[in-house]
């Protein structure tokens, strides 16, 4: 197996799609794929559920359901890191716009605001579980990703053709950042 592993996730409410690569960087071997469990069923928007409780309530619901997540997050980076069977050298997670949220008052405030807030719950439990294992993290916008790398989207996107479903836009831009990640 090549010395150089990646994890890209496309983070949702309450799931994620990952796509394992390796490389060098050129051309990339998807080595996996699979989709990541990060809440029980109907608990995917914490944060809407938060919304209507008492501001105490809502903030150990929020506790509660980070502890589930990251022993969710926890349990699927185990389950990939087994299926390997060695070590990622690198660990990409799709990401939003970058602004920092504010206090969580203010998000149960803000519908918009509490969207922003489900999917960086969901991408920091990624964030924190790579962490502990130690496989370096990094952040890309996804925003712009597939017209920042046009000619690597291509490629990846045609590799669907030999990988088979599913090899939706989740799959493809999971793919792409872990490609970039290898770059370092």
């Amino acid at each position: 197996m090549d010395s150089r592993i990646a994890i890209g996730f496309r983070a949702h409410s309450g799931w994620a799609a990952a796509v394992v690569i390796s490389g060098p960087p050129y051309p990339p071997r998807v080595l996996g794929r699979t989709r990541v469990q990060l809440a029980e069923p109907g608990e995917g928007q914490p944060f809407h559920a938060a919304e209507q409780m008492p501001f105490d309530e809502a903030q150990a619901y929020l506790r509660e359901r980070s502890k589930s997540t990251d022993a969710m997050a926890e349990a699927s980076f185990q389950a990939i890191l087994r299926d390997l069977g060695e070590r990622p050298t690198a660990c990409a997670i799709l990401g939003a716009s970058g602004r920092p949220l504010p206090d969580l008052a203010r998000i149960l405030k803000s519908h918009a605001l509490i969207h922003t807030a489900e999917g960086e719950f969901f991408r920091q439990a990624l964030r924190e579980t790579a962490a502990r294992h130690q496989i370096p993290v990094r952040t890309i916008p996804e925003k712009s990703l597939a017209a920042l790398q046009p000619q690597r989207f291509i490629e990846i996107a045609s590799l669907g053709r030999l990988l088979g479903p599913p090899w939706q836009m989740d799959q493809k831009l999971a793919a792409l950042a872990a490609w970039i990640a290898l770059d370092g």
